[in-house]
């Protein structure tokens, strides 16, 4: 009996334990529920003030007019919920509205921070995106009726039919530069004496013979000329104000067959010193001055226009690289300018030159200094560059004041006529000299 009475008043004793605790724990959540209710009430109240007064900026990289970048100011007001907000948008420069108004609604569960770093975009950048998509478009409609596919012609013996066969193969590509018929493509497309040339002209049903053509020792670059008036002709612009970044638009005829194909990039690298060459390994040739880019240029290809976002051609394409994805290299549009200057005046192309190899990048001075230049690595004996003194290991480092940093001295020299003096600035034995040079024409 005491034995039962005392297991009876022990069990009596856990149950105001367990109610004790159970009271305590009750409290605690319903504190920790009011808490949680006072905390959720604030936030929703800053989620109501606080979209009222934001501006929210979005930075779009690029600009259509090579201006700053335009940027899209959006300022949100209450939707009649904490958790929704709406966005008034309009594209503003430095000079005012731009142009495109747009309007969105947003859930404002994660701020304008949260919303940019997940990527998320209001309508009025889809607008603006589609506005630059519109321009490379329009450039793209504009410029392709003066591209044209260039076409290898020759014959072979059908002894079975006993009868000479013609055989065409679209081999490269090419564009007009003047209304009267000139176009310019790659020397390598068309330097083949086995075959005829013919061209490809949009709105033309049958190939066109090429009349006349000549071929620039020097660059790969050849002027060809057909017997055509009132042809859609490119302008051809400025390569040596280029910047790595801008995009540039390549249009021609990969493969051969794929003509009028469009590829859309960035200029990657300036000054850029290749070796070329062709399909089977040979005729390995220097390019100095190159442009790089990571617009798509395959077979075919070469001789087609690199078009900047303007419309006007500003390289001539090239090469690719076969080791690699997304290199490929373009003439710049200064030199061909050069040479089709020179080529209208003359009737053919001229070899200005001063008789040195070289190699053109960045040097360390010894006093630590960094400086962009060309080193001379040989020179031609009885050579204008011999004759006005410079030494092999002298550093270039200006021609004709001009800084050699995005430029190349080959582009510079080709542009001097016969008799013409080039001013080099030397660094010389922890010294500048100044040194005249007078450029001659190579026989």
């Amino acid at each position: 009996m005491d034995t039962q009475n005392a297991n009876h008043f022990k069990s009596q004793g856990k149950v105001k334990k367990y109610l004790s605790c159970s009271c305590i724990m009750f409290v605690l959540l319903f504190f920790t529920i009011i808490a949680g209710f006072i905390s959720g009430f604030f936030n929703g109240m800053v989620n109501l003030v606080k979209p009222a007064d934001a501006i929210i900026r979005y930075g779009i990289s690029d600009s259509f007019d090579g201006s700053a970048s335009h940027k899209i100011l959006c300022k949100a007001s209450m939707a009649g919920s904490p958790h929704w907000f709406n966005l008034d948008c309009k594209c503003i420069n430095s000079e005012g509205e731009f142009g495109c108004t747009a309007s969105n609604s947003n859930n404002s569960g994660g701020n304008e921070e949260d919303n940019e770093s997940n990527g998320t975009k209001s309508s009025s950048d889809n607008s603006a995106l589609s506005q630059r998509e519109n321009e490379i478009t329009s450039i793209i409609e504009t410029s392709s009726p003066a591209v044209v596919t260039v076409v290898a012609k020759t014959y072979y013996q059908d002894y079975f039919n006993d009868q000479l066969v013609e055989r065409s193969n679209n081999i490269g590509s090419g564009f007009i530069i003047s209304a009267d018929g000139y176009i310019i493509t790659n020397k390598h497309v068309v330097d083949d004496t086995n075959y005829e040339y013919e061209v490809l002209i949009a709105g033309e049903k049958e190939p066109i013979q090429i009349e006349n053509f000549a071929l620039d020792p020097d660059n790969d670059i050849a002027i060809l000329k057909v017997n055509k008036s009132n042809l859609p002709f490119l302008k051809l612009g400025n390569s040596d104000t280029l910047k790595k970044g801008q995009t540039v638009i390549a249009i021609g005829s990969p493969l051969g067959d794929l003509t009028d194909t469009v590829t859309v990039g960035v200029v990657s690298g300036l000054n850029r010193d290749i070796s070329v060459s062709d399909t089977y390994g040979q005729s390995m040739e220097a390019i100095r001055g190159a442009i790089q880019t990571d617009a798509a240029i395959n077979h075919g290809n070469s001789g087609g226009p690199l078009i900047d976002i303007n419309g006007n051609v500003v390289g001539v394409n090239v090469a690719t690289s076969e080791n690699a994805s997304n290199v490929s290299f373009a003439l710049p549009i200064s030199i061909v300018q050069t040479k089709y200057s020179e080529y209208r005046q003359f009737g053919k192309f001229l070899s200005p030159y001063i008789g040195i190899n070289y190699k053109q990048q960045a040097f360390l001075l010894p006093d630590g200094t960094n400086i962009y230049g060309a080193l001379i690595t040989q020179i031609s004996s009885q050579s204008p560059a011999s004759k006005a003194g410079l030494r092999r290991g002298d550093l270039i480092v200006e021609a004709d004041k001009r800084s050699l940093d995005n430029i190349n001295l080959q582009i510079i020299i080709q542009s001097k006529k016969a008799g013409e003096e080039l001013n080099l600035k030397v660094y010389r034995n922890k010294e500048f000299v100044n040194l005249q040079v007078v450029v001659e024409n190579r026989q």
